[in-house]
């Protein structure tokens, strides 16, 4: 077993020119749901996984309670869960009332012997990108015109994989584009088509 990662570049900052700074992130498959952890316990326990899986969705709701009565969740092995909050800004603590006060995340702490269970693992870089290419814009509508002197339309997918972008990624461009006036957008909200502007005219 091993630690899959990729390099991905930091943001660009505008106001420094310089290049951005690579860092090591975690890639990830999958998600292993409550089903999936639920079927995996049973290999190490009597119990069936219908029963754990009910374990499972009655701990989630345990700790909603205790979380919302303002309590730490401490689950041992595994660390402890907290709520943070945040505000609207005030210079005067009379000014911060509760509709100005919202859960801003459930914080984790793990515990020290958790995070030492993953020391002795190894950590290997994947042969496959995982991310986005760099693509200016130039060479984003270079590549959609091309495409579209053969295809009438075009996919998300179709955008993603011309692209060589993540699904996030590409929604995010693909949306850019629309409010550019470059593509338009048709059909359903689950199976929309694209189609280029420039062609329409």
């Amino acid at each position: 077993m091993g630690i899959k990662y990729d390099l991905y570049a930091n943001p660009p900052r505008k106001e420094d020119g310089k290049n951005p700074k690579l860092h090591a992130r975690v890639v990830t498959t999958d998600t292993a749901g409550t089903k999936d952890l639920a079927e995996l316990i049973q290999q190490f326990s009597s119990l069936s996984s219908a029963d754990i899986k009910a374990a499972l969705i009655a701990l989630t709701k345990t700790m909603v309670f205790e979380l919302s009565y303002g309590r730490k969740v401490h689950l041992e092995g595994l660390g402890v869960f907290e709520l943070s909050l945040s505000s609207l800004p005030a210079e005067e603590g009379e000014n911060v009332r509760s509709e100005t006060v919202w859960v801003k995340n459930v914080v984790f702490r793990p515990e020290k012997e958790l995070k030492k269970k993953f020391q002795t693992l190894d950590i290997v870089r994947v042969e496959r990108k995982n991310h986005s290419k760099q693509l200016s814009e130039k060479k984003m509508d270079k590549l959609l015109a091309d495409y579209f002197k053969s295809h009438p339309f075009i996919t998300r997918l179709q955008f993603q994989q011309l692209c060589g972008l993540t699904r996030s990624t590409a929604i995010r461009r693909i949306n850019t584009l629309i409010t550019e006036g470059k593509l338009r957008r048709y059909g359903f909200y689950r199976a929309p088509l694209y189609v280029s502007m420039e062609l329409q005219e």
